[in-house]
């Protein structure tokens, strides 16, 4: 009768630590974003690869996600919002009475497809463009200049230099090409 009560008792007593490691537990899922700020209305979902669903819930505004009682076993946790990728977990539900999981949610990248096609402009005759000053235009000028000289600066393209010299397009009067009325003027030197 000893043998068989000690039994009973070693049976009992291992049957009520198995019964206290399987108690169900309370899971709390923080669902963020990859800049560690909280995602309100995210769906987290809880389930078994048998099917088997603890529950589906909605993230509050610290980003967090409740569940009262999973049971314990393999489980694996699923956070899901719009405009963000899926996110998966498992844990194993033991004999801890929280378990706390966190998952970040990376947002989706719109892929999106550009196309542009255009043509070429056609290539220039010259390298400068041309710029014409008519004697009827250069007459209305409230400093009436007298030489052709000091009506080139009023020309886009040339600048009169400190020392008086004239630069066209950057160069000096001697390496640029200077047309007046229809001829060339360059000094050839």
């Amino acid at each position: 009768m000893g043998k068989f009560l000690a039994t009973f008792v070693l049976l009992l007593a291992g049957t009520h630590a198995i019964a206290q490691q399987c108690r169900p537990v309370e899971l709390r899922v923080s669902v963020k974003d990859s800049q560690e700020s909280p995602i309100y209305d995210a769906q987290v979902r809880v389930f078994t690869t048998a099917s088997k669903e603890a529950g589906l819930e909605s993230t509050r505004s610290e980003g967090l996600s409740i569940f009262k009682s999973v049971p314990c076993g393999e489980w694996t946790v699923r956070a899901s919002k719009d405009g963000f990728e899926d996110r998966s977990a498992t844990f194993t539900a033991g004999p801890e009475s929280v378990v706390f999981l966190s998952l970040s949610l990376n947002p989706k990248m719109n892929q999106t497809r550009l196309e542009v096609t255009d043509s070429a402009p056609p290539v220039e005759q010259s390298s400068s463009q041309n710029y014409e000053l008519r004697p009827a235009e250069v007459k209305n000028l409230p400093s009436n200049p007298p030489t052709v000289a000091d009506t080139l600066p009023l020309v886009p393209g040339v600048v009169r230099a400190q020392n008086g010299e004239l630069k066209i397009d950057g160069a000096g009067e001697e390496r640029s090409s200077l047309v007046v009325n229809q001829t060339d003027v360059t000094d050839p030197a």
